[in-house]
C-alpha cells in the first residue's frame, strides 16, 4: 500500500476527470427530470464526485466532471467513482449530451424529449 500527499498545501484540489461512461435514457417526456449515472477514475482514495461543469449549444449539452481531491495521505489505490447527473429537459426535441474524456474525446448520448 502506497501513501502519497497532495499536490496543494491546504490537502484539498479539484481535477478534471476523463468519463468511463455515461448511461441514461434515449426517450423522456418533456420537464421530466432524467438521471445520468456517471462513471470516472479518480487517482487515489481521497478522490470523489467534486461537480460537473456545464456548457450548451443549442441542444447540445457538454459536462466535464471534477473531481475533489480531500486529504494530505491518500492511498494510492485508482478507483471507479459513480455519481449521477439530474437533468430536466426543457423543449421537445432531440438533445445531445457529450461527456469529457481525455484527449478531446466524448462518451456522447442521443436524447429524444416528447410530449
Amino acid at each position: 500500500m502506497a501513501l502519497s500527499a497532495c499536490k496543494s498545501d491546504n490537502c484539498e484540489e479539484e481535477i478534471k476527470v476523463s468519463v468511463i461512461k455515461a448511461e441514461g435514457p434515449s426517450t423522456v417526456k418533456i420537464n421530466k427530470q432524467i438521471t445520468y449515472k456517471v462513471t470516472f477514475g479518480v487517482d487515489n482514495l481521497c478522490g470523489d464526485f467534486g461537480y460537473f461543469q456545464k456548457t450548451e449549444s443549442g441542444n447540445t449539452y457538454s459536462f466535464a466532471v471534477y473531481a475533489r481531491y480531500l486529504g494530505c495521505t491518500c492511498t494510492q489505490t485508482y478507483n471507479i467513482v459513480e455519481t449521477d447527473l439530474r437533468f430536466v429537459t426543457p423543449d421537445t426535441g432531440t438533445y445531445y449530451f457529450r461527456f469529457e474524456q481525455d484527449s478531446g474525446k466524448y462518451v456522447v448520448d442521443t436524447l429524444r424529449v416528447t410530449l
